[in-house]
């Protein structure tokens, strides 16, 4: 039963996701506020995603690598 899940979902067509673009004057003001985020104990991809309304299970939950975040927000999200 539990391979046959898994199949079925391996065939679905999900389409393809995007993600949402920001500007890099959108980041370097989400920089500057991020101080008053980690005052309020958020990780910077905590922030990141609350601050621009982006639901991303790898940004929200790493909280080990701050500058694994950084490169990843830019690789992603930047325009």
């Amino acid at each position: 039963m539990f391979a046959q899940m898994i199949k079925a979902h391996l065939e679905s067509d999900h389409g393809e996701r995007t993600a949402k673009k920001i500007t890099l004057e959108q980041y370097l003001e989400w920089e500057k506020t991020y101080c008053f985020d980690g005052l309020k104990s958020l990780t910077p991809g905590q922030s990141f995603c609350s601050t621009f309304k982006i639901v991303d299970h790898i940004l929200f939950f790493n909280a080990i690598d701050p500058a694994g975040v950084v490169k990843y927000i830019k690789d992603t999200y930047l325009e």
